[in-house]
């Protein structure tokens, strides 16, 4: 496997064709009906349709390759950086897609590096691979008050059977919120062309006027749309301080630090453990479980989020195991 390049590259997204076939039916009535009035109006129309499909085909549009090195994974697209072994955390498959081919998710101390279904080698081979270069976790990464609780539970039970589970240095970057960015970012660059075109067709007839205070207000509500879904992506679950959180699992229980959540729960407290969470229409306490894993004690509940370096799928097995164990 060392010395193999893994070579993808993503398909066109099914919205920017939509949104291209919206932008040319209104270039065609726009030429159809001929009246110089009616024909800018349309072709400014055009604009927004024609750059919410640019913007979703630049988003999506892009190259995998990646080598496999002799002590790290050389990626030179999407983007460039270099992941050392060492620095792996855990290797999770996707639960969509064939049993030869499925996406990958390679967590390490930097980030998560998503690795398509379609590079060449089968997915579960490439799987085993690469979970062979996983190391055991570090002590140190943990908040002072867990290691304290990690020493003691090792002590009692064994290393053998109790797990640290650290947070990432930086929150998983998927698609989540993408088509809100996208959707923020064609507002603002048609807020842009539209003041822009709109002068250039201005005569007796036609006044820019509208378009020019529309296309401003568009541009700023775009800012702020993509500013949101921005911060929404980089704040997993609101958590400000998720960086400083920490997990502890061992058949007694777990200890966990995770923002202003901090406790120690019993595995005979636990009534009901839940993963994933689905999204339930009308109910918005249950959507705001989504994208955790969600205990519920009776008295109350917790709701562990993404932010660990380990995938929650792997979290969530040990609790299970521990808790109907």
């Amino acid at each position: 496997m060392i010395g193999t390049t893994l070579k993808a590259k993503s398909p066109i997204p099914l919205g920017s064709y939509v949104s291209m076939i919206v932008a040319a039916l209104l270039i065609v009535l726009a030429v159809t009906i001929g009246e110089d009035v009616g024909f800018k109006h349309l072709t400014l129309a055009a604009i927004w349709p024609f750059c919410l499909s640019l913007i979703l085909f630049i988003m999506t549009r892009r190259r995998f390759h990646v080598e496999i090195c002799e002590k790290h994974l050389h990626v030179t697209e999407p983007h460039h950086e270099e992941i050392p072994y060492a620095s792996f955390l855990a290797v999770q498959r996707d639960n969509q897609g064939t049993a030869k081919r499925r996406a990958l998710f390679v967590h390490h101390q930097q980030g998560v590096l998503a690795i398509p279904d379609r590079v060449g080698i089968p997915s579960g081979e490439l799987l085993l691979f690469l979970q062979e270069w996983i190391p055991p976790g570090r002590r140190e990464d943990l908040p002072d008050e867990l290691q304290h609780h990690l020493d003691a539970f090792r002590n009692k039970f064994g290393s053998d059977r109790v797990f640290a589970f650290t947070p990432r240095h930086v929150p998983t970057r998927g698609t989540y919120g993408r088509f809100g960015r996208a959707l923020g970012l064609t507002c603002m660059l048609a807020g842009i062309l539209w003041p822009i075109v709109a002068t250039l067709f201005e005569d007796r007839k036609f006044k820019s006027e509208g378009w020019i205070s529309s296309g401003v207000s568009l541009f700023f509500v775009g800012a702020i749309f993509y500013w949101l879904f921005a911060m929404l992506r980089r704040l997993p679950g609101g958590q400000k301080k998720w960086h400083h959180s920490g997990l502890v699992i061992s058949p007694l229980g777990l200890s966990v630090i995770q923002g202003k959540l901090r406790g120690e729960m019993r595995w005979d407290e636990l009534k009901k453990l839940e993963y994933p969470v689905k999204k339930k229409f009308f109910d918005v306490a249950a959507n705001n479980k989504v994208g955790g894993i969600y205990l519920d004690f009776g008295g109350g509940g917790v709701n562990l989020l993404d932010i660990y370096c380990h995938p929650l799928q792997i979290i969530h097995e040990r609790m299970k195991a521990y808790w109907q164990g």
